[in-house]
């Protein structure tokens, strides 16, 4: 059975952000992007992430 230092419990989401990106394409309208970021975000996940890069075992509960 795996054990933890801490379990984290609460919203695990996915933030996605293209760069660069002048301006809002117009109704229908398509832009092209260099570069797509995918970052953990929600209560559990952003401190379950800090948590882990100090070295805590750690799991999460969603």
């Amino acid at each position: 059975m795996p054990v933890f230092d801490a379990v984290f419990v609460g919203l695990t989401i996915l933030d996605i952000a293209g760069r660069p990106l002048d301006a809002i394409p117009e109704g229908g309208g398509v832009a092209f992007i260099e570069q797509i970021r995918m970052n953990p975000a929600g209560t559990a996940a952003g401190a379950v992430m800090n948590a882990a890069k100090l070295g805590t075992r750690c799991a999460t509960v969603a």
